[in-house]
């Protein structure tokens, strides 16, 4: 009878021990994020996740601190992507690579329905192709989200997607960092306040429809022609090789674009504000008419009536 017992013991002791090898492979190595809360109901009403105070947060000092509660940065940590937008590798206690990614005004293109809530905000965790993504909605009528991309080698990704996600917005929730800025920045900018209401009538046509598009971009749908006006840290605009450039007026350079594969489409970029030979502050302005009858059209002259609008409410440096 006890050498059954210890047989028995021996065997269960085997098992446990083979268990845990095996989960070893897809084991996280840091705590899990807290418990999850309940999701609210209706827009979210919280003035630290509006568009104007978002605009000014330092995405990558952000980042850096929540990445910190997974793993240790790697070297050369945090590649600004944009405005709003940073990624980044850590390492994590085990030695797994861990690559993160956060955009501050992701678009919300999914039908997932949120799970639960971090400090009052729904919170959408899912998982595809490998990858993660932790989306804490900021806008239910614009669609836009928070949003921590997380993968992890030979683990489950949403595990240190789901915790950066809530340090992430226990940071903006407590005086989060602010980007340090030189004068005339476009960083402060509503988009969709640069250009006339008048205006978008006569380019786009009656009954159109204005929607932002992530912190720094703004869509116009109208009857006749849909259109863009983007600000973005990255890299300065160049004459391209099918465009031309322009004088836009007020000393400013202007490249222009010309597609008339697919009805009439014209885009107009300029350097607002140059920080290196390469890189800076530059701004675009596209509009297109993707209708049968576009041929008529004069794209590119709407494009320099919008651009017309917009210069003269930019900071100036």
């Amino acid at each position: 009878m006890f050498v059954i017992f210890r047989r028995c013991a021996l065997l269960v002791l085997l098992v446990l021990t083979a268990t845990a090898c095996a989960s070893g492979l897809d084991r996280q190595n840091f705590p899990r994020a807290t418990v999850p809360e309940p999701v609210p109901a209706g827009e979210v009403d919280d003035p630290a996740v509006s568009p104007a105070a978002l605009r000014t947060v330092d995405t990558c000092a952000v980042l850096r601190g929540a990445a910190a509660t997974v793993g240790t940065p790697a070297a050369g940590w945090g590649s600004v992507e944009g405005f709003g937008e940073c990624g980044a590798e850590v390492t994590d206690a085990g030695g797994k690579t861990i690559r993160l990614n956060l955009r501050l005004a992701a678009s919300l293109l999914t039908e997932t329905a949120p799970g639960s809530a971090v400090e009052g905000l729904p919170l959408i965790v899912e998982e595809v192709d490998e990858t993660c993504y932790a989306r804490v909605i900021t806008s239910r009528t614009d669609l836009t989200a928070i949003e921590v991309q997380a993968s992890y080698e030979d683990s489950d990704a949403c595990d240190p997607a789901d915790r950066v996600a809530h340090d992430v917005i226990e940071q903006i929730h407590d005086s989060p960092a602010q980007l340090s800025r030189l004068d005339g920045s476009l960083v402060t900018v509503d988009p969709c306040a640069t250009v006339d209401a008048a205006v978008t009538v006569e380019v786009f046509g009656r009954g159109g429809e204005e929607r932002p598009s992530g912190l720094h971009s703004c869509a116009w749908h109208g009857s006749t022609a849909d259109g863009t006006v983007r600000l973005d840290n990255t890299y300065l605009p160049r004459e391209p090789d099918s465009g031309v450039r322009i004088d836009l007026g007020g000393g400013v350079t202007g490249y222009q674009e010309l597609d008339t594969s697919g009805g009439q489409r014209c885009e107009i970029t300029w350097t607002h504000l140059p920080v290196s030979p390469d890189q800076g502050e530059a701004a675009s302005v596209e509009y297109d008419n993707y209708h049968e009858d576009a041929g008529p059209d004069d794209p590119c002259g709407k494009a320099r009536r919008l651009v017309g609008t917009i210069l003269p409410k930019l900071p100036k440096s």
